[in-house]
């Protein structure tokens, strides 16, 4: 429903004046970046949200078109976490337990 709504402000009155006109030409104008508030707190790596990679019983046997990569993604995705200076207990805890 919010794609659509965002598709609908950026096309503007062009649908109806293409069923008034049907030779109307669209003037393209690229589409602002959609933004979606629920997945503020997601992390979303080399084509993926990690927190539905990693969900086994929702998403199980996930193809992953090139793990080497989404490795080297997630891996540098963690290094600047770990360079910010606020850095919370779930990633101090998850240091703990990788002996990082």
């Amino acid at each position: 429903k919010h794609i659509i709504d965002m598709i609908d402000i950026h096309l503007g009155n062009f649908p109806l004046r293409l069923k008034q006109f049907t030779c109307s030409t669209y003037d393209y104008i690229p589409i602002a970046k959609i933004y979606y508030p629920q997945l503020d707190k997601e992390i979303y790596v080399y084509e993926y949200y990690l927190k539905n990679l990693c969900n086994e019983s929702r998403y199980p046997n996930w193809p992953i078109s090139n793990p080497l990569v989404l490795l080297r993604e997630v891996i540098e995705y963690w290094r600047n976490e770990m360079k910010k200076s606020n850095v919370d207990n779930n990633i101090i805890e998850a240091k703990k337990i990788l002996q990082l």
